[in-house]
């Protein structure tokens, strides 16, 4: 039982330090927040993201667990999706689609 209470303390502080260090440069890393890591975590997987943003990103994960659940979520969904064969539209679903877009973007 103690050894919960130390983990959710210890699980507390870590949130809080985030909290406080969200638009902070800590040690030249500027820190990020969850949110944007989501919203960059594919340029991350494929090395898209500058250097200062790839470390700002790996900094974050270092410190959050609920990311790095993510990011390990999202890799497994990857790797499931690359795994499933490969089925060629149809040429009226291709054309009803391409259709479909032309339509809504000259909206």
């Amino acid at each position: 039982m103690r050894a919960r209470q130390e983990y959710n303390t210890m699980k507390r502080m870590m949130r809080r330090m985030m909290a406080w260090a969200f638009g902070r440069k800590i040690m030249g890393i500027q820190m990020v927040s969850c949110r944007e890591v989501s919203q960059v975590l594919q340029d991350y997987l494929d090395g898209e993201l500058s250097r200062a943003e790839r470390r700002s990103i790996t900094a974050h994960l270092a410190l959050c667990s609920e990311c790095r659940a993510f990011l390990s979520t999202y890799r497994e969904t990857l790797s499931l999706l690359g795994r499933l064969p490969s089925t060629p539209m149809s040429r009226k679903f291709s054309e009803g689609l391409e259709n479909l877009l032309l339509d809504r973007l000259s909206h």
